[in-house]
C-alpha cells in the first residue's frame, strides 16, 4: 500500500491551517505566538522568513525582534538580506546614533527599493530607536559579477551548487519557454552564491569573540529559509550551533517532493499584500 503521509509534515494537514495558527512541525503541536516565542529565545540565531511584499509578514517579525529585545536588551543584533556586506560602515552608524532615520531609510533604498520599503518601515523604525546592530548579509556587486563573469577570486565563497533538494527546489523556476538549461543555471547560481554569502556572513558573526553573548536575528526571502538549506545548512556547515527557523506564510501547500520539513515553526497568515502601485504613485520618503 502506497505511503499516505507526507514526510514534509508528517504530523500536520497543512491545508487545514488557519490565520494566526502557529504550529511547531516536527511534533505536529500547535502553540500559542507567547509558547513559540518563548521555545525559540534559547537559540543562537532565529531565521524568521517572509514573502516581502506581504506586510503581515513583517509584522510577525517585528513580533520576534521586540520579544527578543525585551528579553534580552543588548545582546540581540538583526542580519538583514536587504544590506550588503560592504554597507556594513554605514550600518554600524546605527549603535553609535550616528545615522539619522532618514539616513537608514535612504540606505535601505539603496540597497534594496524604495519601493518596498513601506512594508518594512516599523521593523526599520524599532531598529533605529533602539539602536539595535544591524548586519547586512548579502554579497557585495563585486562578488555576484565575479561568478557571474564565471571568475574566481578569495571573496568568493564556496558554492555548493549540487544539494538534490535545493536543486529539485529552485532550479525549476529559473526554467521556462524562452530559458536554456545554461540561462536557468546561471540563475540558480547567483541564488546559491546569495545563500552561501549570507550563510558566511552569519558564521562571521557567530565567531566573532565580540558576539559570544549575542542572539542573531536573521529576516530573509523565505526561499532562502525555507526547508533549512539556503542560509541554515551552509552556515551549520561552516560553524555548529543552535537555530530555529519561523516561517511566517500565506502558503498550505507541502513540497511532496523534498522529504524535508518547511521550517522548525509555520506560523499560518493572511496575505496583507503592499500595493506597489500606491507606493510607486509617491515620492520615496526622504
Amino acid at each position: 500500500m502506497k505511503n499516505k503521509f507526507n514526510a514534509s509534515a508528517p504530523y500536520t494537514d497543512m491545508n487545514s491551517l488557519k490565520n494566526g495558527d502557529i504550529v511547531h512541525l516536527p511534533t505536529g503541536t500547535k502553540v500559542s505566538k507567547k509558547e513559540m516565542l518563548k521555545a525559540v529565545s534559547d537559540a543562537r540565531v532565529i531565521y524568521i522568513g517572509e514573502q516581502h511584499d506581504n506586510i503581515a509578514a513583517h509584522k510577525a517579525q517585528l513580533d520576534v525582534i521586540e520579544y527578543l529585545y525585551k528579553k534580552y536588551p543588548d545582546k540581540i543584533a538583526v542580519g538583514m538580506e536587504m544590506f550588503r556586506q560592504s554597507a556594513q560602515g554605514e550600518l554600524d552608524k546605527i549603535t553609535e546614533n550616528k545615522l539619522s532615520l532618514k539616513e537608514f531609510n535612504n540606505l535601505f533604498d539603496r540597497e534594496w527599493t524604495p519601493q518596498w520599503r513601506e512594508a518594512y518601515q516599523m521593523i526599520i523604525d524599532f531598529m533605529h530607536e533602539k539602536s539595535i546592530p544591524v548586519i547586512g548579509l548579502k554579497p557585495t556587486k563585486e562578488i555576484e559579477n565575479i561568478v557571474r563573469s564565471g571568475g574566481s577570486s578569495p571573496k568568493v565563497p564556496e558554492l555548493d551548487l549540487k544539494d538534490k533538494y535545493h536543486r529539485a527546489t529552485y532550479l525549476p523556476f529559473f526554467k521556462g519557454a524562452n530559458t536554456t538549461d545554461e540561462a536557468a543555471e546561471r540563475k540558480y547560481k547567483m541564488m546559491v552564491l546569495w545563500d552561501e554569502a549570507m550563510a558566511e556572513n552569519v558564521a562571521k558573526f557567530l565567531q566573532n569573540p565580540k558576539n559570544k553573548d549575542k542572539k542573531l536575528i536573521v529576516i530573509a526571502g523565505e526561499g532562502h529559509i525555507g526547508y533549512g538549506f539556503g542560509i541554515p545548512k551552509r552556515t551549520y556547515k561552516r560553524m555548529a550551533h543552535n537555530y530555529s527557523t519561523i516561517l511566517p506564510t500565506t502558503h498550505t501547500e507541502n513540497n511532496t517532493n523534498i522529504p524535508l520539513q518547511i521550517g522548525e515553526y509555520v506560523w499560518k497568515l493572511p496575505y496583507d499584500k503592499l500595493q506597489v502601485k500606491q507606493v510607486f504613485s509617491k515620492k520615496p520618503k526622504n
